[in-house]
């Protein structure tokens, strides 16, 4: 192989590790918003175990 050939595959090895690089970019940016997401659930979840609560108290009451 001349210095020409491997010049281009030496290139075209950057512009995959590149390429693997950002993929790996987004899906950390993906990891990063599911756990968003987990989060704003884990809140959603609480409130509904406060609205449980609550809706058990008022229940209670209504009963006695």
């Amino acid at each position: 192989m001349n210095s020409v050939t491997l010049w281009f595959i030496q290139k075209n090895i950057e512009a995959i590790a590149s390429y693997l690089l950002l993929i790996n970019s987004q899906f950390s940016i993906l990891n990063s918003q599911f756990s968003i997401l987990n989060f704003q659930f884990s809140i959603l979840n609480s409130q509904f175990s406060i609205f449980n609560s609550q809706f058990s108290i008022l229940n209670l009451s209504q009963t006695q």
